[in-house]
């Protein structure tokens, strides 16, 4: 077997200098026996063994850099890469789809130019739209159907079903669920019933409950109409601007004939692909090499230098044709790219000037940015060509095996939707016969912060035409949608004295989030990394985390784990379970919890949750839940009960990321109570209890001896927790602090929470 790793040439001076001396030793055993530091034969075996060590490091070093697992050069990436014509990737830049507005509607169709420059809101980032949008006459933006959704229709960007819609909820369902609404629509477009001026945002596409594909369309806003099935249609009213300045620089070649003319470009970073070329207003074709073209063909070869710097290489009249002489050479290409270009929602918010061409009058554009911009790469690493280079070499710019497929999807590039950061090829399983050529690729690109998020719309399209056109055979490729979560981490910490809580609460947030970031589509967070990850902060004291509890594997290999996101809601599946007490029961999506780590909705209505009697279980009250039958969570195994007066709304679930608080209540309390077979078991029973009881109240809640009228959230009581207690009879007396303290609650200042430092129970401790 093959050696994997380099075998070194022994480089260091002690070795060559101790090598040297043994020699002389045995060589001339008789005549030179003196080593001492002082002699001046050891000045001149030290002199010969720091050459010949220098020597051997430089002869490693140099070796190394011809190989992949151990260049440290992105020079020495370019030139291995080079022997297969392989050539790392530049940075690659943003797209950012923006809502254009005009102030008033205009009487004729205005145009927006492809290549209309403007900048971020910082005036940092240079953008330009990315193609010609035409806003028409007596409208303010520019409007593109995208999707007919109509059993009646056929055709080219129909799609032959009903969509299901409910009154006062926001999201819509398309009946047909064998598709995925993902291939068709994208978020931030507009939905509307056909013939309707009312429309509603796009602002997420999932599946519905029991849904085989992502069939939900979540809406900004609710349904104003009454439920039932409609015809609808999708429509865009952005453009796209993507992160980029075009350049145009002249020369002029030399009056002698010149093979080989080589012409450096005075901008960077270049974006690939971006270059064009025309000598004497004639244009010529950029090739990957000029080693496959012939002597008369007129082409030229682009290449970026480990600077950083990128030049144009013409023929020799042997690869290439030679450059005319005197001629005018015009260059046109675009800078910047990278991920930068990833800006948040709102970075953009400018004017652009627009043209009425049958007037030839300019008019001003509202530009804003309402989605975030994705698809920005920073130009290609060492570590990624070590990766890319041998499978760009197996691939041979051909897809045959499902490595090719998962190859040429990663590497993909559009000028206009950005850069693929990741994708994963597979092959369906379902019916192994029927559909063995069937190639499903699932991709992401980079999103804001470095997030991978599912390539667009627009992106998927251009994806899926690169990779068929390099299929062989009969394989069909499909485009499958990865699925995002984020990832479900809920925390409670205590912050070092003399740090803000805001500012530790962003610092662990932050923390968690470059955790997340690192991981790929299918891996999993591992419960040591996020310890550690938390205990390495400065301004974090302890930790008590409530979820994960253990190691987080994400649903599949496509399931992506996002930076958490306490405004996901998680849609709960009600189902009726007690009809006379008009009981509905559910699964929490992420259990075991606690109840400061979660929160709980009916119909946008916010529940209450509270630390429940008996271990492991919680309260839930408030909204249109029942006062007369309970309403609780069990904390272990996921599982909801709700008892509702009248029909029950959507219930979601939010979790919370993080919850800080600086200082600790030591309290002290008191309880009597009367017990069958009262012992010191029993009393070491209601301390448990109790404490387990208090760990689950968020910062700043209020403790309630007992229950009062009127005040819901005393519902969650100490009297009720002693009674819970098997074998507990009665409670006479609760007091906090002291014995004699007549005060029915407690409340804690918001960054505060309680802590028993001692419980009498019956006036003992033990």
């Amino acid at each position: 077997m093959a050696q994997s790793t380099l075998q070194y040439v022994q480089f260091d001076y002690a070795s060559h200098l101790d090598a040297v001396i043994q020699r002389i030793r045995a060589r001339y055993p008789g005549k030179w026996n003196d080593f001492q530091t002082g002699d001046f034969g050891r000045m001149f075996l030290d002199a010969v063994a720091f050459s010949t060590a220098s020597t051997a490091f430089l002869i490693n070093r140099a070796a190394a850099e011809k190989f992949l697992p151990t260049m440290t050069l992105r020079e020495s990436a370019v030139r291995v890469g080079a022997a297969v014509q392989y050539k790392l990737r530049g940075p690659a830049p943003a797209a950012v789809p923006c809502d254009a507005t005009l102030f008033s509607p205009a009487a004729a169709d205005v145009l927006i130019s492809a290549g209309t420059p403007l900048r971020s809101a910082d005036n940092v980032l240079p953008f330009e739209v990315s193609k010609d949008y035409t806003i028409s006459a007596g409208n303010v933006t520019p409007i593109a159907t995208v999707l007919q959704l109509n059993p009646a229709l056929a055709g080219t960007g129909v799609l032959q079903s009903l969509v299901q819609v409910y009154a006062g909820e926001s999201h819509v369902d398309v009946l047909d669920d064998s598709v995925s609404m993902a291939e068709y629509v994208s978020i931030g477009q507009f939905f509307r019933q056909t013939g309707s001026d009312v429309e509603y945002r796009i602002q997420g596409i999932e599946a519905a409950p029991n849904a085989a594909n992502s069939n939900r369309l979540s809406l900004n806003v609710a349904w104003a109409g009454a439920s039932g099935t409609i015809t609808a249609e999708v429509i865009d009213r952005t453009i796209t601007v993507t992160q980029a300045q075009t350049v145009t620089e002249q020369y002029v070649t030399p009056a002698a004939t010149t093979p080989s003319y080589i012409v450096s470009l005075t901008r960077t970073p270049v974006i690939d692909n971006t270059v064009s070329v025309t000598l004497n207003g004639v244009a010529w074709t950029q090739v990957d090499s000029l080693y496959f073209s012939g002597p008369n063909d007129t082409v030229y070869e682009a290449m970026t230098l480990p600077s950083g710097t990128t030049t144009l290489h013409f023929g020799d009249d042997t690869f290439g044709a030679t450059p005319p002489t005197d001629a005018t050479l015009a260059v046109t290409y675009q800078v910047g790219g990278g991920a930068a270009g990833n800006i948040a929602t709102g970075a953009i918010n400018t004017t652009i000037v627009g043209l009425i061409p049958s007037l030839s009058n300019p008019i001003n554009i509202t530009l804003v940015n309402n989605l975030p911009g994705s698809g920005g790469l920073d130009a290609e690493t060492l570590d990624e060509a070590r990766v890319n280079i041998p499978a760009y070499a197996r691939a041979n710019d051909r897809a045959v095996t499902r490595d090719d497929y998962q190859t040429l999807a990663s590497n993909y590039n559009d000028l206009k939707f950005g850069q693929v950061r990741y994708a994963l090829a597979y092959t369906r399983a379902e019916n192994d016969f029927l559909e063995r050529n069937i190639v499903v690729i699932s991709a992401w690109t980079t999103g804001v912060g470095g997030t991978l998020t599912p390539v667009t719309g627009a992106l998927k399209a251009a994806l899926l035409d690169y990779l068929q056109s390099k299929a062989v055979g009969t394989d069909y490729v499909v485009l499958s949608d990865g699925n995002t979560v984020p990832v479900p981490v809920s925390l409670r910490f205590k912050v070092m004295p003399g740090i803000a809580i805001d500012i530790a609460t962003e610092d662990v947030t932050a923390t968690i989030n470059t955790l997340v970031t690192q991981l790929r589509p299918g891996s999993p967070l591992i419960f040591s990394d996020l310890i550690r990850a938390i205990d390495a902060l400065p301004d974090v004291d302890t930790v008590n985390i409530a979820t994960p509890t253990t190691d987080l594997y994400p649903a599949n290999q496509t399931q992506l784990f996002t930076p958490p996101d306490e405004t996901y809601a998680y849609p709960l599946a009600l189902q009726s379970s007690d009809a006379e007490t008009n009981q509905y029961s559910a699964t929490l999506p992420v259990f075991p919890v606690t109840p400061w780590a979660f929160q709980l909705f009916m119909g946008g209505v916010q529940l209450e949750v509270l630390p429940g009697t008996t271990p492991g279980s919680a309260m839930v009250s408030g909204g249109n839940l029942s006062t007369t039958y309970p309403s609780a969570v069990n904390l272990l195994s996921g599982l909801v009960t709700l008892s509702v007066d009248g029909v029950p709304g959507t219930v979601t679930m939010r979790l919370i990321t993080a919850i800080g608080y600086t200082r600790e209540y030591n309290l002290t309390l008191y309880v009597g109570y009367t017990a069958d077979g009262d012992s010191q078991l029993k009393r070491r029973q209601i301390r448990a209890v109790l404490k387990a009881w208090l760990s689950g109240f968020a910062p700043g809640a209020s403790l309630f001896a007992a229950a009062q009228a009127n005040v819901p959230a005393s519902g969650s009581n100490v009297t009720d927790v002693v009674m819970a207690v098997a074998g507990v009879t009665g409670v006479s007396r609760v007091s906090f602090d002291t014995a004699t303290n007549p005060a029915a609650r407690l409340d804690l200042d918001l960054d505060q929470i309680a802590l028993f430092s001692n419980i009498y129970c019956n006036n003992i401790i033990d």
